[in-house]
């Protein structure tokens, strides 16, 4: 039974923690993103209006995000007899890593993503983070570390910058 509790608490947590993520995200998105950084005529119809996209997006996130969150409530009330305080703190400290330093790394990949892209260009700054991601992982392989960087960052160009017309930021490189 304690092996069953665990996975069922565990997934319950990590279902209302990512759900709450999301869920921010949504609020930051729809309450600042969208005004700010979206220009145009505030039309009557959907052709003249281009907000409407993000916002009906950022509705359907908000939306998804407290299915999730309600979703893992319940699952945590399955096994209410087994919640304690003690337990949350245990499995809020394994889903953030505090035992190990992946979530530092990635969070400085992050930051040094930001650094670089203004200076090297969004797809070479992209090919260096996921590089970089990968070989902290563990990959070796030549077709982890450099080859499936380079084909993600041309399909990523491809897709965004010829099919759809979507600028990135252009630095030295690429």
């Amino acid at each position: 039974m304690k092996s069953e509790y665990n996975k069922e608490l565990s997934s319950g947590v990590e279902k209302v923690l990512a759900g709450s993520m999301f869920l921010f995200i949504s609020a930051v998105v729809g309450f600042y993103m969208i005004p700010n950084t979206i220009r145009g005529s505030a039309g009557r119809n959907i052709a003249n209006n281009p907000r409407m996209f993000p916002a009906i997006f950022t509705v359907c996130l908000a939306a998804a995000s407290l299915i999730l969150i309600f979703a893992g409530i319940r699952e945590c009330l399955r096994y209410r007899e087994f919640v304690s305080g003690e337990n949350i703190r245990k499995e809020l400290a394994r889903l953030f890593l505090l035992d190990s330093p992946s979530l530092l790394v990635f969070a400085g990949l992050s930051v040094i993503f930001c650094v670089l892209a203004p200076v090297l260009g969004f797809f070479s700054s992209g090919f260096l983070i996921m590089t970089g991601a990968a070989f902290y992982l563990g990959n070796r392989e030549l077709k982890w570390v450099v080859l499936f960087p380079i084909v993600f960052m041309v399909l990523l160009w491809f897709v965004f910058v010829i099919l759809l017309s979507v600028r990135f930021p252009a630095g030295i490189l690429i």
